[in-house]
């Protein structure tokens, strides 16, 4: 085998293991007849520090909403499907998204603007459905995670308030690239 060749099968490889980590997670039938995924027991822990900071927020947020104001946009750059299953249970919960939404608006001062990336597009897909049947002003982008957040960095105010939620389903799909980009913006 030549060095050409092995670089060749080298890159291959290489492609072929950027696919898994950027594949989500295995969909299962949800309890609301959309697709949902199935998550270990500490994704509620995870959800409860999540609903927690966005309502401990409420109050800066406020400050950013309405007319002539910067906005304060929420980005879920994994999203997934919105509804999981607790592992090995019965239980059933919201996904960050949905969550974040949630907490947003019984805080009261719901996110101005819900962007949702997802590479793979089934679960993102059923994510918006959930968001929009609550009534969340939801902007889909399927895309790659370090794809999504140029789109969503040119769609809001550069001087609003916006929450990011970088969440991926394993390290190896967490391009530091994202935090640049993110970084951009001034709150």
């Amino acid at each position: 085998m030549t060095n050409r060749s092995r670089f060749r099968e080298k890159a291959h490889n290489v492609k072929i293991e950027k696919r898994k980590e950027e594949k989500a997670m295995v969909l299962i039938d949800g309890d609301d007849g959309l697709p949902a995924n199935e998550v270990g027991n500490w994704a509620k822990e995870k959800h409860g520090y999540l609903c927690r900071y966005i309502k401990i927020c409420r109050k800066t947020r406020e400050k950013y909403l309405g007319i002539n104001k910067g906005g304060a946009a929420y980005f879920d750059l994994f999203c997934a499907t919105g509804r999981a299953k607790i592992k090995n249970t019965e239980e059933w919960i919201e996904g960050s998204a949905v969550a974040a939404w949630k907490a947003s608006v019984a805080g009261g001062s719901p996110f101005s603007a819900m962007y949702v990336s997802d590479v793979d597009e089934e679960s993102l897909n059923a994510c918006v459905t959930r968001l929009k049947a609550l009534g969340a002003p939801v902007t889909p982008i399927h895309a790659r995670a370090a794809d999504a957040v140029p789109q969503m960095v040119r769609l809001v105010n550069h001087y609003g308030l916006h929450f990011a939620f970088i969440d991926p389903y394993n390290l190896g799909a967490l391009d530091f690239d994202i935090i640049r980009k993110l970084a951009q913006l001034k709150r």
